[in-house]
């Protein structure tokens, strides 16, 4: 039946509005716990430190200087080796030679050696990859890159962490941005059915609405003030029979109009002016002017062209 198209429609765009809510509900469950304090500032406020849940994040640096000072740093014994190698893994480090040169050292502190310049070169060669690196020149390039364990783990990071911070802050933008529109969605959702209710209800046909709304107009320009009372009062009726088929309940326009979300409803203010303008003439008696009655009326027609009553 043709009535059933729009329901079919409302149904489709409520399923869509519902999986994209389901989908950042589902990032933000996963996210959440997994990311906790992201860049941390050690006790001494020295040099970040990145986690992912209970897993270590390693990004490598833009500047070659920085992985030749923290392998100096190692060499030199600057830094604590334990914390080295559980925060940088050899993918860390864009300079071939210097993955390299860790990998060696990380081989020396699993075996309970010491990381000295003699142990690594010794290692190196045992592993044919000394001259590979550069040999001992290079190696003993990077003492002089050597620095404290602070600046040379926190320049390091601290590169990286511009980039994952940067990462995140898109992340949370794209989600904000993800969370509006699906409200505008929504409010668009709501807006669209309470279009299809007044559009199937079983109303007079629209060129009898039409008509009817002409008698109104010309009743309102009146010269006879019954006229004019009449024209307010008849505008009134429309409004109640409009909202009444929206699905809102009530024993009078008031209390149907009460019942209305604003973000449902864009002219609730048009409406319940209007409505006012009927109580004055209707529960008053006061008279009511050319100019209030035309006003009352472009209030009414703007409500009813909202929902495309008219």
């Amino acid at each position: 039946m043709p009535e059933d198209k729009p329901k079919e429609d409302t149904i489709a765009r409520a399923g869509e509005i519902f999986l994209i809510l389901l989908l950042i509900v589902s990032f933000f469950n996963f996210l959440a716990p997994k990311i906790t304090n992201i860049f941390e500032i050690s006790p001494d406020g020295n040099y970040p430190k990145l986690s992912l849940g209970d897993h270590s994040i390693s990004l490598p640096p833009q500047n070659l200087s920085d992985e030749k000072s923290l392998l100096g740093a190692a060499i030199s014994d600057r830094v604590n080796l334990s914390e080295l190698f559980s925060k940088v893994k050899p993918s860390s480090f864009n300079d071939f030679r210097n993955r390299a040169i860790f990998q060696a050292m990380k081989g020396l502190y699993d075996d309970n050696i010491p990381v000295t310049l003699t142990n690594l070169t010794a290692r190196l060669a045992q592993a044919n990859e000394l001259s590979n690196v550069g040999g001992v020149p290079y190696l003993e390039d990077l003492i002089t890159y050597a620095d404290n364990d602070a600046s040379a783990l926190g320049r390091f990071f601290g590169k990286a962490g511009n980039i994952f911070r940067t990462i995140m802050l898109w992340i949370a933008l794209l989600s904000i941005a993800g969370i509006i529109f699906v409200l505008i969605r929504f409010s668009y959702l709501q807006k669209s059915v309470l279009k299809t209710y007044v559009n199937l209800a079983p109303m007079d046909s629209i060129n009898r609405i039409d008509e009817r709304w002409g008698k109104i107009v010309t009743l309102a320009e009146s010269q006879n003030l019954s006229d004019r009372k009449v024209a307010v009062m008849e505008a009134d009726i429309m409004l109640d029979e409009m909202v009444t088929h929206m699905g809102y309940a009530g024993e009078t326009v008031g209390e149907k109009l009460q019942s209305v979300e604003k973000s449902d409803f864009t002219t609730l203010d048009e409406a319940w002016r209007a409505h006012k303008i009927r109580n004055k003439v209707a529960h008053e008696g006061s008279p009511i002017s050319r100019r209030e009655a035309k006003e009352a009326i472009l209030l009414y027609e703007k409500v009813f062209k909202e929902f495309e009553y008219l």
